[in-house]
Order: structure tokens, then C-alpha cells, then sequence
């Protein structure tokens, strides 16, 4: 498969494991707050918060909010459904972001398929999210040799799946449509932003869930061997 020539990869949820960067992120910032002394976190207070968070963040590529509303707005609802009065949504909203920005757990093998792929594409890291934190956990990650950019919302100014986001990347990378591939588990963000754009897509998808919402991507693989053997 040589059609392409840029590889435009998702980084949460695609390479990194989001959901163990979020929990350790969160279950810090939750204990620095001081919510832990009022109720002691658990698994379903975290559950709690990645529900409201992601309802924020759909909201946000919705463009119902805008990211500021977002990162405090999380926050205050979470508390909220706690009943915790006590603490201010500042100071979690302050303090996870630098809890965040200090994890970075990748998938089993997402270092070794960027590294398979690297002599063949140019590849580069479509994100959405907050630069200083994508940047320090993307910056220690095991792959960075393998990637030559990486293009984070707020620095666009326009977020996924926003045709306006995808046309700053590629103007920033000097490619046309035809000759990128967008790759990421997001239907919402990552392959509604190639239907909006016109840039074909790769949907990884290991839970093998259903498309909705008249949502289309181009292609579909649930694991990193059939992507690479797709690709090359």
C-alpha cells in the first residue's frame, strides 16, 4: 500500500492508552485536591469523572463550549454529582493537567508499528487537547523517533473534527488530501474529521463496535498487525 505518503495518527485511545494515563492522572490530582479526605477515591468515583470528562469533550468537538469552559466546566459537575462543596473546581482543574501531562503509557506494539512504518511514510500526530500537556507526554514516549510533527488543537486553534483543523495540518506539511491517511479510534473526532475534510480513513477499532451516525471511514482494522500489513 503505497498510495499515501503522510500518515496522520490519532495519539489517544490510538497509540497511547489513554485510559491508564487518565486514571493515573486523576486519581493524583483527586488526592492533591483534598476531595480524597471527603470521599476516598475508588473505581466508581474515577468512572464518575471519565464520564463527565468525556461528555465534555464531545461537547467541545460539538463546539457547544469552548475549551476554557471545558476544563473547569468538567470539573464543577464532577463535584457537583459528589456533593462536594468544599473544594474549588479550580484547583482540580489546575492541578490535573500537570498530573497528566506526566503519564504516558502506550498500547503493546504502538512503538514497534510507527517504527515498521517510519522508512515508508512521513508520520505526524493529530491531537486534540492542551499543548503544554500533550507535548511533555508525547515528548518521552518511546516513539518519538518515529513521528515528524505533532499538531495539538489548542495550538491550531481548531479542534478535531473540524475541517478547519485538518486544513492547518495540511498546509503546516505541505500535502494534499489524496495523499494522507488519517488514523484513529476516535468516530467522532478522527473519522468524522476525514468525512468533513475529505481525507480518507483508517478507523482502529479493537472493541469492534458498530459505525453510527452516518459517520463513514474508509477502512477498518481492530489490530496493529493487519494495519501494518494493510500499509505496507
Amino acid at each position: 500500500m503505497k498510495k499515501y505518503k503522510y500518515l496522520l495518527f490519532d495519539n489517544d485511545g490510538t497509540l497511547m492508552d489513554f485510559k491508564k494515563c487518565e486514571e493515573y492522572a486523576f486519581e493524583k490530582a483527586y488526592k492533591k485536591s483534598g476531595a480524597h479526605d471527603i470521599i476516598p477515591y475508588s473505581e466508581d468515583i474515577l468512572k464518575l469523572y471519565s464520564k463527565v470528562n468525556d461528555s465534555w469533550w464531545k461537547k467541545l468537538e460539538r463546539k457547544e463550549c469552548t475549551r476554557d469552559e471545558l476544563m473547569t466546566g468538567r470539573f464543577k459537575e464532577f463535584l457537583s454529582k459528589l456533593n462536594i462543596n468544599s473544594i474549588d473546581p479550580e484547583t482540580l482543574s489546575n492541578e490535573y493537567p500537570v498530573c497528566l501531562s506526566e503519564s504516558c503509557f502506550l498500547f503493546d506494539g504502538a512503538k514497534e508499528l510507527l517504527s515498521a512504518l517510519y522508512e515508508h511514510y512521513h508520520i505526524y500526530i493529530i491531537t486534540n487537547g492542551i499543548g503544554f500537556v500533550q507535548k511533555k507526554r508525547i515528548n518521552k514516549c518511546e516513539y518519538l523517533p518515529f513521528i515528524e510533527g505533532i499538531f495539538i488543537s489548542e495550538e491550531l486553534g481548531a479542534v478535531k473534527p473540524e475541517k478547519e483543523y485538518f486544513d492547518k495540518v495540511l498546509s503546516n506539511i505541505n500535502a494534499k488530501k489524496e495523499e494522507c491517511l488519517i488514523i484513529g479510534d476516535s468516530l467522532s473526532a478522527d473519522i468524522k474529521g476525514g468525512n468533513l475534510s475529505g481525507i480518507d480513513t483508517l478507523w482502529y477499532n479493537p472493541e469492534k463496535l458498530n459505525c453510527k451516525n452516518g459517520i463513514n471511514p474508509t477502512f477498518i482494522f481492530d489490530n496493529y498487525n493487519d494495519i501494518l500489513s494493510f500499509l505496507l
